[in-house]
């Protein structure tokens, strides 16, 4: 395309950009820092403009650098994600469901429930991506997600799926008391191990969320998981009424 720099230079220029550092740049994309350094370079020179300023504590974008650095990291992103949503990622990934969501909420919550819906698709391969950090859909190479936040994230769509609430427990035969959070203790709560001992709870204002990039919720993988794990909530949540029922 007539006026576009090399996809090269564009490509050092986002990396080093994102870590303030040819070294780190150079690590990721495979190069040597001098390679990073010397497209950036041209990269300067084709467009006229420094986008770099050479510290000796390190890197800093100057001010062209600053407005250039999130247009080029948004262009490839929607790259990426055209290239998920057209099915682009190589015949060996079509049928591999990369899921995000935090440790504890995996070893508690989701990875009981898994051999449910690897049995109903057998056809899906299930790979779970546990941590903390706040993983990018299209650059990190993951499907979907379940977040706990507030629902609002630029460029993600998110669905509700259950609220947070906190109460105090404790194991049947001791004093001291802490505080819970209620997804997270069903298993320990219906087991007995411990105890809820007062009726107060409190109502958190973040949630869980099943979350995927925009647009990737049509494709078939995406699709299905989110309807088995809407269902899952669903029955979960009528259990929950049935006994709060029962009780009152």
């Amino acid at each position: 395309m007539a006026g576009l720099p090399p996809l090269h230079a564009l490509r050092a220029f986002e990396a080093a950009a994102r870590h303030l550092s040819f070294a780190r740049a150079a690590v990721e994309l495979n190069l040597t820092p001098s390679a990073i350094s010397h497209q950036i370079r041209h990269l300067e020179e084709s467009l006229g403009r420094r986008l770099f300023e050479r510290r000796h504590r390190g890197l800093e974008l100057t001010a062209v650098g600053r407005v250039y650095f999130p247009l080029v990291r948004g262009a490839f992103e929607q790259l990426a994600q055209a290239t998920v949503l057209i099915g682009g990622t190589g015949p060996e990934l079509r049928n591999v469901l990369t899921i995000s969501c935090m440790p504890s909420f995996a070893m508690v919550w989701l990875i009981p429930r898994l051999p449910a819906f690897q049995a109903a698709h057998p056809a899906i391969e299930v790979r779970l991506d546990t941590s903390s950090r706040f993983v990018d859909f299209a650059r990190d190479g993951i499907d979907v997600g379940i977040r706990f936040g507030t629902g609002q994230w630029p460029g993600v769509a998110a669905e509700f799926l259950f609220s947070e609430t906190l109460f105090p427990i404790c194991a049947p035969a001791l004093i001291a008391v802490a505080i819970g959070r209620g997804v997270l203790l069903e298993g320990p709560l219906a087991s007995g191990r411990l105890v809820a001992p007062f009726e107060v709870k409190v109502t958190t204002s973040h949630a869980y969320y099943f979350a995927c990039a925009e647009g990737a919720q049509h494709i078939r993988k995406v699709a299905l998981f989110r309807a088995w794990l809407t269902a899952e909530v669903a029955a979960i949540t009528a259990v929950q009424t049935s006994k709060t029922a029962k009780v009152g």
